[in-house]
């Protein structure tokens, strides 16, 4: 099938804090159809762990580097608080983890097929979760030192309006969310987190 294009939305940092950013890629075919990759990076958080406490079992993993992609089609059952239609999508899906403790590198990728770009969005919040317990799994079942404190994670795109037009793809702030964007009690507690990194 031949391309029509390929959109990359980069460098979007995520929370407004610079504690991880994650790049959203979508490649769209002529039919409508396409790709959307979400990759996070997450490495800044490796030292926010160690200043919070989290040093010791971060130290014991030190030596310990995982990188690997899985689909998710036989463990979407195993991600909790999934709605019907999150389940169908997440089946879809394939998630890459890539951690190295020594070099403080720590990414995730979720990939999704569309069919159509009205579907887009969805995929994209529901990364969020996918990756949340990707790393829970991974980390065996915990999440970094004062993540479990923050709540449910907010999602960049609950900010934004993506839509598809005459072949544009365009994203759009929501200007009356982004005005209680500093009502978001995730955003706040990452925040905190950062502020913290100063200390």
């Amino acid at each position: 099938m031949k391309k029509w294009g390929s959109f990359l939305l980069a460098g979007v940092t995520m929370m407004l804090t610079g504690c991880f950013e994650t790049t959203i890629e979508i490649t769209l075919n002529e039919d409508g159809s396409g790709t959307v990759v979400n990759t996070t990076d997450m490495g800044k958080m490796i030292g926010l762990a160690r200043q919070m406490g989290g040093g010791e079992g971060l130290d014991k993993a030190a030596d310990e580097a995982v990188d690997t992609s899985f689909s998710l089609a036989s463990t979407a059952d195993s991600i909790p608080n999934l709605s019907p239609e999150e389940y169908q999508l997440a089946r879809e899906a394939t998630a890459g983890f890539h951690m190295n403790m020594k070099e403080e590198k720590f990414n995730t990728s979720v990939s999704f097929p569309f069919s159509s770009p009205e579907g887009i969005q969805a995929r994209n919040k529901l990364s969020s979760k996918i990756v949340n317990e990707t790393i829970k799994s991974q980390m065996g079942g915990a999440d970094m030192p004062g993540m479990d404190e923050l709540g449910e994670p907010s999602n960049f795109d609950d900010y934004f309006t993506l839509e598809f037009k005459k072949g544009k793809i365009s994203r759009t702030l929501d200007k009356a969310k982004y005005a209680n964007a500093a009502n978001d009690t995730y955003l706040n507690g990452v925040k905190k987190l950062q502020l913290w990194d100063w200390v």
